[in-house]
């Protein structure tokens, strides 16, 4: 299955970011970027990957606002949410890039740390996922994706219509980072053709 996955160590989510808090794009470009210094035995990345990473972050930040009207200053195509599990995100069109970007957010009520809690294994049963029976998944991550996955895969085929050379990428922090890789899957289940670029913001935890 042709998906690139990356997966990075941040800090707590970034103060979300509407049109006017989005640093340029040009302040960010690789060139002007200082090497990235890495400690002994991790390993390095691009200045390139690090501007990538970055810039899906600030998808991932935006995500906990309740009102962004232009994420990172695109288009925003719309929100996505379930009453009962609490998960709620959005979807974006770079009409620059040609990327169609769904952002999840992570925990944030109790809702969701029930959802976090759950961690019995079951088989990963999810739209556009062929069922494989030796494969399993964290029970509430995958119905955190399931509860709101009807509800983004109708968006991205009426989007794809429109914009059938837009690749698709996935982030989110947290439980959204965990829901942006299963909903990877199905988007690359459902749009086998196109690319699908899953970005998980892992938070780190230090002394537990």
């Amino acid at each position: 299955m042709d998906i690139s996955t990356q997966a990075t160590s941040l800090t707590p989510p970034l103060q979300a970011t509407n049109s006017d808090q989005v640093q340029p794009e040009s302040e960010l470009d690789a060139e002007n970027l200082a090497p990235i210094k890495t400690p002994d035995g991790v390993p390095s990345i691009s200045p390139e990957k690090y501007e990538e990473l970055v810039r899906y972050f600030k998808y991932a930040s935006s995500s906990y606002t309740l009102i962004c009207p232009r994420p990172c200053g695109n288009t925003l195509v719309t929100s996505f949410s379930n009453v009962a599990t609490d998960i709620l995100g959005f979807i974006v069109r770079d009409s620059a890039r040609k990327e169609i970007i769904v952002a999840t957010r992570g925990s944030a009520s109790i809702a969701d740390v029930i959802l976090d809690a759950q961690v019995v294994q079951v088989p990963l049963v999810a739209p556009g996922v062929k069922v494989l029976s030796e494969v399993r998944v964290h029970a509430g991550f995958l119905a955190a994706w399931d509860s709101v996955a009807l509800q983004v895969l109708t968006v991205l085929l009426a989007q794809h219509k429109i914009y059938p050379d837009y690749s698709f990428v996935t982030t989110g922090h947290s439980l959204g980072g965990a829901v942006a890789l299963l909903a990877a899957l199905s988007l690359k289940g459902t749009f086998p053709s196109r690319y699908v670029a899953p970005f998980a913001v892992i938070l780190e935890l230090r002394g537990h």
